[in-house]
């Protein structure tokens, strides 16, 4: 038998509750006719060059094919489901006991992710008491069933992992409306969109037991539901769940008190209006703070330093004199702004901020892993109190944060606060709540009302506006990841989709002005903390595509537009062009006049040849030509349209579009870029960035890396967190384990096999699905990636191009099915096609089943 077919049939034979793989017979000898049209499905999937499939459980612990495979797989007809028949038990091979589980969910994700196809529930009072799993060969797939009742009492029923039906069809035969009930049969549905809300929202399932899956943007509602069916298990959780569970349960008994911390004296739950400084609005539940790097006019640095407020010694004082205007008032006005020099005077809306997101986060995550309500309840108080009540609540605005007094009153880089801090923390420790009992309806309606006016407010308001179109460097990141988050949970695909149309490029902050060829972000080394805010961006832009991914899951994406981990800028076929717009002038830096020219070309030519791209054309009353405004914007733009001022004049904006240069905007190449840094290879002295930012410790990439293992199926990710560069003294082996992120993103290969690919939405999801992207496959990665290729789907899916062979982050198959290959003549079975270009992947593969395999012998000991 060639190589690709008996490593199906081996993996079939091993884990029955994948035979979705296997398809072939597997006839000793060479490959059946059924093999060999199997094998050339997987192996030569149109558009790509060879790969794996990889197999997953959803959250109903269905093994599901990820990635293109064998015909039968993309067969909807074929997929793998579970049939249910009451008052019967298994008379397969027993292999392990659940028990206690919280719904029939827990029984069919373990049951399945340990290897068995079948399992009988035992149930009594209304209620799950045990699940027995058990292993039946692939000859008997009707599970071996036998009419039997338990002898203590009560009922069983046989759930048997079957092909051949819909998932999304109703398998159980009888149901319950009751949660604890195991049978509840076992449908799909997306839910409707909110009140108030466009576009369809992110779809959601609701598992057996009637608890839907939480409909989080960033935490893996997978992973969520995978790593709290392991904490529930009698037996003894691995290392990593214990050690990172223990701290969260610490660090949430700490935070039910509502400590005070950071500036901050008093305990919470914290109130924008308990803030001691007022706004200039005279209403202290709108947010306010001052420029975290904005100074008294008439202060020094070394005064600074000694003031208590400054985040900096005096040692580190080389600040310039820079000043708004010459004249400096008796009472420091106004302010003067020094870039890395931190003043923590007016951040007590900030510190409360932080408090309150900070707290949500921790409770919530306890109250999902450990099922204690007080966590959830103090959660409450907190939400509560910032966001939700009347008469203490945030107003949905942050006009007057990052104020600089006696200049202005607020800046749209104040927006950074919310977007950094809240990011998708704050919408996903809401959507855990809302599964808590101590959840109302008032909650919702507070919750639904504020959110809908906050994405109002960031999707139409001046700050939000130029916060987004006008920032290039992690500023745009982090409004971008805050804004589709939001999006999401509130289903508004309108909002949504817009804002991803400008990722890859068209808004001065898009993947292609961000990071060049070589992954550098030079926006980010232009900043004295350089090494800090490349850092910060490339955190916001693994959560961007995890994000971006999760909306293209729901609504559907362009495949212009999708995003994809393997994307960068393609050669370009044309050198661009100018775009004209009446009615419109740009708001990017001005640059230089052109006085009376004698027409646009001269415009044209004059503006490019000093380095503006854009350029305003001012109209005289009489037809004429008055001017141009040469305007210096981002290289890739859409230039920062504005309507034209009304003074009697008419203009137009002229953007010359230059699509991006070959190999910019790849966030892959970003993270490469740093590595030799992060793990104290090289000291990070790039740009402008100050010596003690240099020597920083790196620890805060660790997440960032993991995200990177899972997305690229790579462990090379994963070993460098340990070699990470962090404080002198600092045992990150030790420290690393404790945080909670390996809940959210569990250590590459923890759950198993099935979970080990990219990260994924709620897959039984029915929320349309793009068409799949035609794109020309891209060159195979050399970054050596020490797992076997994986074509498992990213978080929330995809449309875009195939994907490197070596990266493993391919999109579901959203194609329709390819027709059956032809039959072949009559004779011996033909060998297994390409076999020879696929020996290294079939070694890899096979070394992995002997491990699978003696895992299984150690659970059935």
């Amino acid at each position: 038998m060639g190589g690709p077919c008996r490593a199906a049939c081996t993996l079939a034979f091993l884990l029955p509750a994948w035979a979705v793989l296997a398809g072939p017979s597997c006839e000793s000898g060479a490959c059946s006719d059924q093999d060999s049209a199997a094998s050339a499905s997987l192996l030569q999937t149109k558009g790509n060059k060879e790969r794996f499939a990889s197999v997953s459980l959803n959250e109903e612990g269905v093994s599901e094919l990820h990635g293109d495979s064998s015909a039968d797989a993309l067969d909807p007809s074929k997929a793998a489901s579970w049939a249910v028949t009451p008052d019967t038990r298994s008379r397969c091979r027993y292999v392990t006991r659940v028990n206690g589980p919280a719904s029939m969910t827990e029984c069919r994700v373990k049951c399945s992710r340990d290897g068995m196809n079948v399992f009988t529930a035992r149930i009594k009072g209304g209620s799950l008491r045990n699940c027995y799993c058990r292993r039946c060969s692939p000859s008997q797939a009707d599970g071996r069933l036998a009419s039997k009742q338990p002898d203590g009492g009560g009922r069983y029923e046989t759930h048997v992992l079957v092909r051949g039906s819909s998932t999304s069809s109703t398998t159980a035969a009888t149901a319950s409306s009751t949660s604890g009930s195991p049978t509840a049969a076992v449908t799909t549905s997306s839910t409707s969109s909110p009140p108030g809300t466009t576009g369809s929202g992110a779809a959601t399932s609701t598992p057996a037991g009637g608890a839907a899956l939480p409909r989080t943007v960033f935490w893996d509602a997978n992973n969520l539901v995978a790593v709290r069916a392991l904490l529930a298990e009698p037996r003894p959780p691995p290392a990593w769940a214990a050690t990172a569970l223990r701290h969260l349960v610490q660090a949430a008994e700490e935070r039910m008190s509502f400590p005070p911390g950071r500036s901050v004296s008093r305990r919470g739950p914290w109130s924008p209006a308990m803030k001691s400084s007022t706004p200039p609005s005279g209403d202290k539940r709108d947010f306010y703070s001052t420029s975290i790097y904005a100074w008294p006019c008439d202060v020094s640095c070394s005064k600074a330093a000694r003031s208590g407020y400054a985040g900096f010694t005096s040692r580190q004082c080389n600040w310039p004199t820079r000043r708004y205007t010459d004249a400096c008032g008796p009472d420091g006005k106004p302010w003067v702004v020094h870039d890395g020099f931190s003043n923590k005077r007016h951040i007590e809306d900030i510190d409360m901020l932080i408090l309150t997101i900070d707290g949500l986060e921790v409770l919530s995550l306890a109250f999902w892993y450990s099922q204690e309500a007080k966590y959830a309840e103090s959660a409450l108080g907190l939400l509560r109190t910032y966001f939700l009540d009347p008469s203490t609540g945030l107003k949905p605005n942050l006009d007057y944060s990052e104020a600089v007094p006696g200049y202005r009153e607020g800046s749209p880089s104040g927006m950074e606060v919310g977007n950094y801090r809240w990011n998708t923390r704050l919408l996903d420790s809401v959507e855990l709540l809302r599964t808590s009992p101590a959840w109302t309806a008032t909650d919702a309606a507070r919750w639904g009302a504020w959110l809908r006016a906050w994405l109002e407010y960031l999707h139409t308001s001046d700050f939000a506006r130029t916060e987004e179109k006008k920032e290039t460097n992690n500023h745009c990141t982090w409004i971008l990841v805050h804004k589709l988050a939001v999006a999401y949970a509130l289903g508004n695909s309108s909002v949504g989709l817009q804002t991803l149309r400008g990722v890859r490029s068209g808004i001065a902050g898009s993947l292609v002005n961000q990071i060049t060829r070589d992954g550098a972000m030079p926006q980010e080394l232009k900043r004295t903390l350089g090494a800090t805010y490349t850092r910060m961006n490339l955190k916001g832009l693994f959560y961007l595509g995890v994000v971006a991914q999760r909306c293209c899951a729901a609504w559907g994406c362009d495949p212009s537009f999708a995003w994809d981990w393997a994307w960068e800028a393609p050669r370009p076929s044309s050198p661009g062009s100018w775009v004209v717009t009446p009615g419109k002038v740009s708001k990017c830096p001005h640059a230089s006049n052109i006085r009376s020219p004698r027409s646009v070309e001269e415009c044209r030519a004059k503006c490019k040849r000093e380095g503006s791209n854009t350029f305003a054309a001012r109209w005289r009353g009489d037809g004429s030509l008055g001017d141009c405004s040469c305007r210096r914007c981002a290289p890739v733009t859409t230039g920062m349209l504005v309507d034209e001022p009304k003074n009697g004049n008419s203009y137009e904006a002229h953007v010359f579009q230059a699509p991006p240069e070959e190999g910019r905007g790849s966030v892959r190449k970003a993270l490469d870029f740093v590595l030799p840094y992060a793990a104290g290879q090289k000291r990070f002295s790039l740009g402008n960035t100050r010596g003690h930012d240099a020597s920083k410790p790196w620890a805060g990439l660790a997440p960032v890396l993991r995200l990177a293992a899972w997305i690229y199926s790579s462990r090379k990710y994963e070993e460098l967190i340990p070699q990470l560069a962090v404080e002198r003294g600092e045992d990150f082996a030790q420290t690393w384990p404790r945080d909670f992120f390996n809940l959210l993103w569990p250590p590459l290969g923890a759950l198993g096999a099935s979970t080990t690919a990219a990260p994924r939405p709620p897959t039984s999801t029915a929320a349309p699905r793009p068409p799949a992207s035609t794109a020309a496959p891209r060159p195979t990665s050399t970054s050596g990636s020490s797992q076997p290729t994986s074509t498992a789907p990213r978080p929330g899916g995809t449309t875009a191009a195939p994907r490197p062979t070596s990266t493993g982050g391919s999109s579901r198959p959203t194609s329709t099915t390819p027709p059956p290959p032809p039959s072949p003549p009559p004779g011996p079975a033909p060998p297994c096609p390409d076999a020879s270009k696929t020996k290294a992947e079939v070694g890899t593969l096979a070394r992995k089943l002997r491990d699978i395999a003696q895992r299984l012998k150690d659970l059935a000991r």
